[in-house]
């Protein structure tokens, strides 16, 4: 039996969408989500909370740091003075970079 292409083509495509349609009813909506297709409003994010400083460390431990830090500045050891700094004192990368950097 001889089925002409444009035909088998066309009566693939019916089915396709007919599958798709069965699917899409099957498909169970989410509660939180409502409707399918209803926009749903938009909260707006709340801003970040400001981190809190660290609190200054003393003059003696500061002393210790800096004398371990220095050694790894003068072989040029910026990334491991940087971690060091930040295991010692709880620093933020930030914070830490710019307390080695004012060694510098």
């Amino acid at each position: 039996m001889y089925v002409p292409m444009p035909i088998l083509i066309a009566l693939a495509i019916v089915f396709l969408l007919l599958a798709l349609a069965a699917f899409r009813r099957q498909t169970p909506r989410d509660p939180l989500m409502g409707a399918r297709g209803a926009e749903q409003p938009r909260m707006p994010l709340a801003p970040a909370a400001p981190i809190p400083p660290t609190p200054p460390s003393t003059s003696a431990v500061a002393e210790d740091l800096r004398a371990r830090v220095m050694p790894l500045l003068a072989r040029g050891q910026k990334i491991n003075a940087i971690k060091l700094v930040r295991d010692e004192t709880g620093m933020g990368l930030k914070q830490a970079k710019d307390y080695v950097e004012s060694l510098e």
